[in-house]
């Protein structure tokens, strides 16, 4: 949503797991295809509905380590940090937390994208 928005193209790079290899440059062909199905409650149908959201303007799907993408590490330490932050309870806001939220995709003043997300 964000790449149509700014009228441009990305790369995306999955973490590199030796065990799902495979299974992993399966899914990245059946998305650079199929697009990704999505579910989601439509308030103007009041009810669950899905659609297909097209990844056309992904141009590669790669796997990379880590120990060499500065994007996986902070992917891996936000996913971290938000693992711990719901495992022991959601205990009081601790800064990180505005700074993820605050760079999710947003039109207007309305939360766009899919993925966790928690309000008030």
């Amino acid at each position: 949503m964000y790449l149509r928005t700014v009228d441009s193209h990305g790369y995306c790079i999955y973490d590199h797991d030796t065990r799902r290899t495979d299974a992993l440059h399966a899914q990245s062909i059946e998305l650079m295809r199929g697009g990704s199905e999505i579910v989601f409650f439509s308030q103007f149908y009041g009810q669950m509905v899905s659609a297909t959201q097209r990844l056309d303007r992904i141009v590669e799907l790669s796997l990379g380590k880590s120990d060499n993408s500065i994007g996986l590490q902070a992917a891996d330490f936000f996913a971290t940090m938000a693992y711990s932050y719901f495992r022991d309870g959601r205990p009081a806001n601790c800064g990180w937390w505005d700074t993820l939220c605050a760079s999710l995709f947003r039109e207007g003043n309305e939360l766009l994208g899919r993925g966790l997300k928690i309000f008030p």
